[in-house]
Parts: structure tokens; C-alpha cells; sequence
């Protein structure tokens, strides 16, 4: 290992390279509103790197690790980071100075300084880049080097595909543990016991040994039965109210509000569905509560409601009309569309509180197809849902196709058929709405009853996939590839891998290849992952050949038990193959609706027309630069909230500020701002009440800590003037900028290095700078003496902060953005 890795603080270089890294580093600023200080580190002696194996892009609307966050963080003694997987570009920045990737985000500390490092693995390609990301980190990928280095983490495997991971194991797995399951009662009690083990001087191995008498986890290397982890008896989903509130500016003010875990339905390729039984729902008592609670935490504008099915839960219409008045928007993502056809007023109901776009589990192209699939999707319902989302003048329509590799001529004519009806329905209709189908090939999971079936080659599938997308261009609408197929011939074996042969080929090409996986497999890794797999005698036609129950009985996934029957998936799986469902629609699934859809109508127009502004003068901290400026406008509103909270249930919205309005996102203003956010019109006379209080202003600055201040509540009258301060060490090019924009002055010096710019009346007029001032300093640092320039601006209403940043300044690069230091202050 590089020496320089051995220095597990990187906040220095956080610091100096954080202008060159992917949106100047944001993603791995850490330090997030709810999340811990870092200075809890040193008083909570048991420490946790909570990592993702895709990027901080791709999984910040996730909230496995808020989730996993919040269970580690509210246990004493033991201290929660996250990490994420280092974007492509950034990775090369980590290489170049020796970082490790496995680097947490608040603390930016290196994985040395962890007890555990929990690996979150939500889809099975992620796998591929954990060996990487060990080489990158300096641990060994050999479990007995590992665990005889006391300096090394125990790495412990959960999420989603953690049940999928069996390319993971053997006699030196790539992990230490595995962990199966999502309750979290057991994932507390493994932080629990090893806590309090290290406090009792345990090593890795006894930690390892004690972590076995809880359910759900398991040691690759020494695999004995474990059933997953879900405590009997529990009635829904737990709901953990004070999730970290992300930087990305699609997630500010939203987040998702469990309604049901796991699903009615029978499909059988749906491996969360199998994973994920029995079907719970939580009670509509706890979900109104837990949303408000929701809401006060994290400055909530939206709320998703997250399930399987949306439409599958039972109160749903109820939960909705209760949600309505306290929420500015709410999210509706999957849903049943034969539930739709049998209580059509549903659509309407979802259409009047804006959701525009639905997606369509179609699955198999035709009702032959969908038998195997064991879909249980009514033909005529179908139809009928999709008429129905013409007529309710959808923007788009999504259809989910899974490829099965058993398509043939007869079941094309009828797909054929029904894009023809399709395109006719869309006609009458007069609407254009998008119709857009993503085509995949089936990955044949275990633990399903798909598993004991037969997986096709990529040739297959490709001729396949071929004709359907060709069949979707004909009828004039839109086709994709969800996966490629060489992604799915290297799921296949990864999901099916019961020899150790497979995590060598896999590491080896992982290594060999250089490869991170980020969106699609490289040609490389595949030819290599594919070549290593035969060297090693592991014939891939025998690992995607037909199993029989006693067969796949023996085979190592088994060593993790779901709680579902085995018996029961293979009796399905012998129906399927022979074109037979078992199970019925779902559409007969009612629900009672508390009000007529007009009612519901007038309640949306009426929370959207009963609203006011309120404008906060504010002074923003530099926690703030180069982040979007609603970051800090969702912190206020979560510090307002919580100061009084009579307002919890009628914020509305962050709307905008001063500064993000006469420039561009993200904000390098710091100082004074004026942030505006809408509110209930039942909040017109409590807001500025409140703010007149001192009491009120001093309870709303604690709870800001860290990001600002409030100052008070804005005038409406007698605009505020105010000044910037542009402090930079790069060249000034104040002329060129001037002479660009035609703005025409006399120069007037006030003393060494520092003058007035005089503007004309036509230059005033332009309505750019009304005053400037510009002063050149010399100050002393560690490298000797560097000169800063200083400038003031008092702006006029076009002036645009980053134009001037860009055009007084001589960049060599974008990054020098960093390097001007932007503070801006009232003048009256």
C-alpha cells in the first residue's frame, strides 16, 4: 500500500482539490443537514463507513443509507459515515494523490479509521466493483489477510441483491459477512454487539462468530443456514423520520414515506417480490404522523409515497386527501394498471394532484408470455387502464417488457395486435402522449420460482429484442434497452454462481480490465470475465441449464432462507413452464374513497390558490458556497418549522433568492441573501408575529447552526442595497470585462493599488453596476508574498455575480471558480 494512504484524514486535501472534483466536489462535501458532526468521530469510539457501490448521482434519492444512517446514529457509542463509489473523472483525481476510494464523506477519513465498512448492493452488476474498490482502498481482497490485520475493517455485505451475492463467497471471500434482511432491529443489534465487543477488547473473528445468532447474516467462507432477517409478526414498514437531506437539487425537499413493504402479487420473476413476503402495510395513523415528522425534519415539499404498488394499499384514497393540505406536491411512482381499469375514478384522483407520466408493468408481449411470467394481467383490464391514461391526456405512458428468450412467431403477431390497438386508442383519444417501452432480458433470479428454469445466451435474446423494437418503431413509438444483453449474460452468472471459480474470473477481469462499473458492462471486462470462466472449466451452458428442485436444493443460495417455501416455488415454476398461472388478478383489490373526485378537485385548487410569500432577510454561512442556493432555503424553512410547530403542516415551497435569481445555480455568494419561501395563507399573520420576537428569531439561529443566520423578516417597501466583495489572488482583468459589456468611466485613485470606477449616465442606465471600487493587496502566506485584488460592486438589478466572476478575472482553467471568494453585505 502507498504510504500517503496510510494517513486516514483527507480534509486537507478535500480542501485543496476539491475545485477540480465532478460540481467542485459537492458529492463528497459531507456534512449534510441531519447528519452528525464530524466531531462525534472522537466521542463515539465505534465507527461505521456506510458505502454504495454506484455514485452519489446515481443513489442520492436512495434512502437505504439514510436509513442505515439514522439506526447507526441513534445507538450509542457508535458513529456513522457514508462513502460512495468516486465518479469516473473524480477516480483519477483519487489514483493521482494516492486517496482511497472507500473515503468518508463528513469526516474524510480513509477506511482504516473504520470498524465496519457496510457495502449497500442494490442491483447485482454493483458487485463487480467492490474488488476495485478494495485495490483502490488498500485492503486486501483475501479474507485471512484481512482479518489478521487488526488495522483492516470488517467488511459486511447488505442491501437488496445481498441474497444474490453467492459470487461473493468462498474460502476467501471478497466480504467478511453477509447480511440478509432489511429489519431494523436485527441490523441495530449487529451494530450493537460489536460495539460493545470492541469496548470489551474482541477481535474480528469473535464479532464474526457473535454476529452469527442473528438472523439473516452469514459468513461466505463458512456458510450455515440463516433465514432473513425480518422480525415475525411486524406490522409494516419502520418509518425513521430525520433523514440526512441530500446536496443534489432534484433531491432537495423530498423523500419517500413507506406505505407497504414487499407485494400481493405472484410474478414469478420478481425476486424483490419473492425476497420481500408476507405483504405489510403500516396503519394510516402512523404514515400521517410520520409525514408531518417527516416534513419538520427535512423541509419537505414533496412526499413519494414508496410501495411496490401504490395502489395495491388500502387506504390509499384516505391517505392521500389527508396528505393533500400539508404537502406541496405528492409522489406516485409504481403501480398495478389493471387495478386502474376496475376503479377508474383512481386516475382521475392522481391526475388532479399533477402527476402526469405512468408506467405499465406489461412484462411478457403477450398473454402467452405473461402466463409464464405468471403475471396475472387481464387482457381487457389492460386495455383499459392504457385507454384511460389517453383520455386523462397523460404527458407519457412507460410499458415494462421483460424478455423472455420463449417469444415466438404467435405471440409477435399478437404483440403486433396490441400495438395496433394501442396507437388506435392514443388516435381517438386526440392526445400525443408519449409512449415509451423498455425492453429487458429476463434475468432468472433465485428464490423465485423462475430459478429452476432454463437462462437463454445473449444470441437469443439479441434476435428477440431485435424484432420487438422493431415492432415498437413500426407503430410509431418509442423502444429502449433497459440492458444490454452482454449486462445480463454477466448477471446471469453472477446471480447463479455456485463455485468460487466465478468471483476469481470476476475479480480477475475487474482487475485485469481496470473496470468500475458505472452504467454498462465494457466490452473488456466481458471478454475477460468470460475467458477466465472457461480457463477455469465453468461451462456457462451448465450454469444456465433447467434445475430440478433437488438440484438447485444444493446449490449455495440455499443456505439463506427467504421464509418462502421452496416446494411452493417449484410447484409455481412446473405451472409456468407448461403457459398456466396460479394466483388471480389483483384488480378485485378495493378501496374506499372518503370523497367524489370534485370534492378532491376543489381541495387542490384551493390549497394552490391560498398561498402567500414571505421573504427572510438572511446572512448565509460559506457551509453554503457553491451549493444551489435552496439547500439553504430548505434549511430555513426546516429551522422555521421546528421553531413553531403550528407551521409544520402549512409550509409550501422554497421559491427563490436574491442572489440565484440575478445569477446562476449553484450560489458562491455568501453573506447577506433575501431567501423567499411560500406558506399557507393560514401562516399571514403567525409568520410575522413570530419574527418580531427575539425568542423566535434566537430558536430559529440554533437551529440553523452551522448554515446562517435570520436576520429578520424582509420589508415589502424601500428595496435593500447591497454590496459584493470579489477577493481573489488570480489576475484582474476588470477593463476587459468593462469594455465587453460597453460600459464607459473615469478612474479615480484613492490611494496605492486602489480605485473608484466612475461610471457615465448611459453605462448607469444599462443596469448592470451602479458602483466599483477595486483595490490590490499584498499579504504573506507560507509561499511568500501574494498579491489579492479586491473588488466591491454595488449591483444594479442585471448584474449577474458569475458573468463577473468569469470576465474580471483571468481563469486558466474552470476551477479557478474556486479561487474568487464572494461575500456580499448590506449597505442600507
Amino acid at each position: 500500500m502507498d504510504k500517503k494512504m496510510e494517513n486516514i484524514n483527507y480534509q486537507d486535501w478535500y480542501a485543496s482539490a476539491y475545485a477540480e472534483l465532478t460540481g467542485f466536489g459537492v458529492w463528497l462535501k459531507g456534512g449534510e443537514m441531519n447528519a452528525l458532526p464530524k466531531e462525534e468521530y472522537a466521542k463515539r469510539p465505534f465507527r461505521i463507513l456506510f458505502t454504495r457501490l454506484s455514485t452519489y448521482v446515481d443513489v442520492a434519492d436512495s434512502f437505504t443509507h439514510s436509513f442505515l444512517y439514522q439506526i447507526a446514529a441513534g445507538l450509542p457509542g457508535i458513529y456513522p459515515d457514508i462513502a460512495y463509489l468516486p465518479p469516473e473523472a473524480d477516480a483519477r483525481i483519487f489514483d493521482r494523490d494516492s486517496v482511497p476510494w472507500l473515503l468518508g464523506t463528513t469526516t474524510k477519513i480513509g477506511p482504516r479509521g473504520f470498524d465496519v465498512i457496510g457495502f449497500s448492493n442494490s442491483i447485482v452488476q454493483e458487485l463487480i466493483n467492490i474488488p476495485i474498490l478494495l485495490r483502490k482502498s488498500g485492503i486486501p481482497l483475501v479474507k485471512t489477510d484481512r482479518i489478521k490485520d487488526d488495522s483492516i475493517p470488517i467488511l459486511l455485505l447488505g442491501g437488496a441483491n445481498a441474497i444474490h451475492a453467492t459470487a461473493l463467497w468462498g474460502k476467501e471471500p471478497l466480504v467478511d459477512g453477509i447480511f440478509i434482511g432489511d429489519d431494523p432491529q436485527y441490523i441495530g443489534k449487529l451494530f450493537d454487539i460489536s460495539g460493545r465487543m470492541k469496548k470489551e477488547g474482541a477481535g474480528k473473528r469473535d464479532i464474526l462468530e457473535a454476529w452469527e445468532d442473528v438472523p439473516g447474516f452469514i459468513q461466505p467462507d463458512i456458510p450455515r443456514k440463516t433465514k432473513k432477517g425480518i422480525m415475525p409478526g411486524t406490522k409494516g414498514a419502520v418509518i425513521f423520520d430525520k433523514g440526512i437531506i441530500p446536496y443534489g437539487e432534484e433531491n432537495i425537499g423530498s423523500s419517500h414515506l413507506m406505505i407497504s413493504d414487499g407485494c400481493r402479487g405472484l410474478c414469478s420473476f420478481c425476486s424483490e417480490n419473492w425476497n420481500k413476503k408476507p405483504y405489510r402495510e403500516s396503519g394510516l395513523g402512523t404514515l400521517l404522523d410520520k409525514a408531518l415528522e417527516l416534513k419538520s425534519e427535512m423541509a419537505l415539499e414533496k412526499i413519494n409515497l414508496y410501495s411496490f404498488n401504490f395502489n395495491m394499499y388500502s387506504h390509499f384514497y384516505e391517505l392521500v386527501w389527508k396528505l393533500l393540505p400539508c404537502f406541496d406536491q405528492i409522489g406516485l411512482k409504481s403501480q398495478r394498471f389493471d387495478m386502474l381499469a376496475v376503479d377508474p375514478e383512481m386516475i382521475n384522483y392522481e391526475t388532479a394532484f399533477g402527476k402526469t407520466s405512468f408506467s405499465c408493468g406489461l412484462e411478457g408481449i403477450s398473454g402467452r408470455v405473461r402466463r409464464y411470467l405468471n403475471k396475472n394481467l387481464d387482457d381487457d383490464l389492460l386495455a383499459k387502464s392504457c385507454d384511460l391514461v389517453f383520455r386523462a391526456h397523460a404527458r407519457e405512458l412507460k410499458m415494462f417488457l421483460i424478455c423472455t428468450g420463449y417469444e415466438e412467431e404467435s405471440d409477435m403477431d399478437e404483440f403486433g395486435e396490441f400495438l395496433g390497438a394501442l396507437k388506435k386508442m392514443r388516435e381517438y383519444s386526440g392526445n400525443r402522449t408519449r409512449v415509451i417501452f423498455s425492453i429487458t432480458p429476463l434475468v432468472r433470479f433465485p428464490w423465485t420460482p423462475l430459478e429452476f428454469d432454463k437462462a437463454f445466451g445473449a444470441d437469443e435474446y439479441a434476435q428477440i429484442i431485435k424484432k420487438i423494437k422493431r415492432a415498437v418503431s413500426d407503430s410509431g413509438f418509442e423502444a429502449r434497452e433497459a440492458m444490454p444483453v452482454k449486462e445480463y449474460m454477466v448477471s446471469q452468472v453472477l446471480v447463479r454462481a455456485d463455485n468460487e471459480k466465478v468471483k476469481d474470473a470476476m475479480i480477475t477481469a475487474a482487475l485485469e480490465s481496470d473496470f468500475v462499473y458505472y452504467r454498462n458492462i465494457s466490452d473488456e471486462f466481458y471478454e475477460i470475465f468470460f475467458k477466465v470462466l472457461k480457463q477455469g472449466g465453468i461451462n456457462t451452458s451448465d450454469m444456465f441449464r433447467a434445475m430440478s428442485l433437488e438440484e438447485a436444493n444444493v446449490k449455495p443460495w440455499v443456505f439463506c432462507e427467504t421464509g418462502t417455501d421452496r416446494k411452493k416455488l417449484w410447484d409455481i415454476f412446473r405451472k409456468n413452464i407448461s403457459f398456466n398461472e396460479v394466483g388471480g388478478s389483483l384488480a378485485v383489490l378495493s378501496k374506499e374513497r372518503p370523497v367524489a373526485i370534485e370534492e378532491l378537485r376543489k381541495r387542490v385548487a384551493s390549497i394552490r390558490k391560498n398561498r402567500g410569500r414571505f421573504t427572510f432577510l438572511v446572512s448565509v454561512s460559506t457551509e453554503n458556497r457553491a451549493l444551489v442556493r435552496k439547500y439553504f432555503g430548505t434549511v430555513l424553512a426546516r429551522a422555521i418549522m421546528r421553531s413553531e410547530e403550528r407551521l409544520i403542516p402549512l409550509f409550501r415551497t422554497y421559491v427563490s433568492s436574491y442572489w440565484a435569481a440575478c445569477g446562476k445555480e449553484p450560489v458562491w455568494i455568501t453573506g447577506a441573501d433575501l431567501i423567499t419561501l411560500e406558506w399557507d395563507t393560514k401562516a399571514k399573520d403567525m409568520i410575522p408575529e413570530l419574527c418580531a420576537k427575539k425568542t423566535f428569531i434566537e430558536k430559529v439561529n440554533k437551529e440553523l447552526g452551522k448554515w446562517g443566520e435570520l436576520k429578520c423578516l424582509a420589508r415589502d417597501k424601500d428595496p435593500y442595497v447591497f454590496k459584493i466583495m470579489f477577493n481573489s489572488p488570480l489576475v484582474l482583468k476588470l477593463q476587459e470585462y468593462l469594455k465587453q459589456n460597453g460600459m464607459k468611466y473615469t478612474l479615480y485613485k484613492l490611494g496605492e493599488g486602489n480605485y473608484s470606477y466612475k461610471f457615465t449616465k448611459e453605462t448607469v442606465k444599462k443596469k448592470i453596476i451602479a458602483e466599483l471600487y477595486a483595490e490590490t493587496v499584498t499579504r504573506q502566506d507560507a509561499g511568500g508574498a501574494v498579491k489579492e485584488h479586491c473588488v466591491t460592486v454595488i449591483p444594479s438589478e442585471k448584474f449577474c455575480a458569475d458573468d463577473f466572476t468569469q470576465g474580471a478575472f483571468v481563469f486558466s482553467d474552470k476551477n479557478d471558480r474556486a479561487k474568487v471568494t464572494i461575500t456580499a453585505d448590506l449597505v442600507i
